[in-house]
């Protein structure tokens, strides 16, 4: 029998892109290897539950393993106070980092995984287990766009730096942002779908010549204030992914919770068009299943451009504002929304290759 793989995962909180990426290559690992995993990060419990389900045996520690960006809504963020927090976590002496610490310690791990959780890379040089990285970006590289105004990121950038390097394998995920001279390549990583894309249309909207559009501002959920609006298009569907309590379908629109019965890659392959703030998830699963993008980018963030470029490339996105997004105005731009075929190559996720990679390290 083989022995099974205790695998330590560390994942950044900053948006859910970070987390929805760790979990298909976890369920890739999962079907190569026996493991069990521990999962480090300040991302809420239901994602995993929703995503990993009940086959993958995990522990679950809900704590802070980066600072990323402070955020004060979902498309802008706080530099003062994100330098305080990070000149903070970076000391690794809180209590968080105290208690992975002791798990690592007590327990014989095989491997840690950090989607650029600084904190999982600095554990790995102190308890000697060795480490992946995951990355399309690393946080040193992200913050030398703020230097000029905030110079005391200079600092920061250093230590991260030197803390990124020492990961035993770097896999960079297409569209990474700089390459690194021995990153290891892998297409974008995405989730799989579990249904086909008629069967949730047809829950959803029941007829499937009808067009079904998706709204996400990502992992960090707003309130959308334009329904009224939306009814004005009362032949399209459209599907709010956001802050809201319950499920809930009126005239043309529903109200889906982050937290809800279904699988979200099923709804971004059941989708005619998603519309919404771009980050690296969003655009992964459209690129893996075929959907048109008219997105916005964040302002001020440095990975925006390289996000916006593959889009372009693909020929997934049309661009719009922020405040395009935010009023609807973009609905006077899709009053003949295309129907969806299913008629393209199968595109595969870049976790078969990332899980491939991490078990050779951890067998090595």
């Amino acid at each position: 029998m083989s022995k099974t793989k205790n695998i330590a995962v560390f994942i950044s909180g900053h948006g859910f892109g970070h987390g929805t990426r760790t979990c298909a290559v976890i369920q890739k690992l999962n079907e190569k290897v026996i493991c069990q995993f521990d999962i480090f990060t300040n991302i809420p419990k239901w994602f995993f539950l929703q995503n990993l389900g009940s086959e993958i045996k995990y522990n679950f520690h809900f704590v802070k393993t980066d600072i990323g960006l402070l955020q004060k809504d979902a498309f802008s963020h706080d530099l003062n106070e994100t330098l305080k927090e990070l000149e903070q976590f970076l000391d690794f002496k809180g209590d968080d980092y105290g208690y992975c610490l002791r798990i690592l310690s007590e327990k014989k791990f095989n491997i840690i995984i950090c989607d650029i959780s600084p904190m999982g890379i600095y554990l790995s040089e102190k308890t000697g287990i060795p480490c992946a990285l995951i990355e399309n970006f690393t946080w040193d590289w992200i913050y030398q766009e703020y230097i000029e105004s905030h110079s005391c990121f200079s600092a920061i950038i250093s230590k991260l730096s030197g803390i990124y390097k020492s990961a035993d394998l770097r896999i960079q995920t297409v569209p990474f942002c700089k390459k690194s001279s021995t990153g290891k390549e892998v297409p974008p990583i995405f989730r799989l779908s579990r249904q086909s894309s008629q069967k949730i249309k047809r829950n959803l909207v029941g007829n499937l010549d009808h067009p079904m559009i998706l709204l996400t501002t990502g992992g960090i959920s707003t309130t959308y204030a334009f329904h009224q609006k939306l009814n004005e298009s009362a032949n399209i569907t459209f599907v709010l992914s956001g802050n809201y309590s319950d499920f809930k379908k009126k005239k043309n629109i529903i109200e889906l919770p982050m937290n809800s019965s279904f699988n979200y890659p099923d709804l971004v392959n059941a989708s005619d068009l998603v519309i919404g703030k771009i980050g690296y998830g969003t655009l992964a699963e459209c690129w893996g299943f075929h959907t048109p993008l008219m997105g916005c980018f964040r302002k001020n963030f440095r990975e925006s451009f390289k996000l916006r470029e593959f889009a372009e490339t693909h020929s997934l996105n049309h661009e719009i504002s922020q405040e395009n997004f935010m009023s609807a105005e973009w609905l006077t731009d899709i009053k003949n929304v295309p129907i969806k075929t299913n008629f393209f190559p199968e595109r595969k996720s870049g976790a078969n290759q990332a899980s491939s990679a991490i078990i050779n390290l951890m067998d090595g």
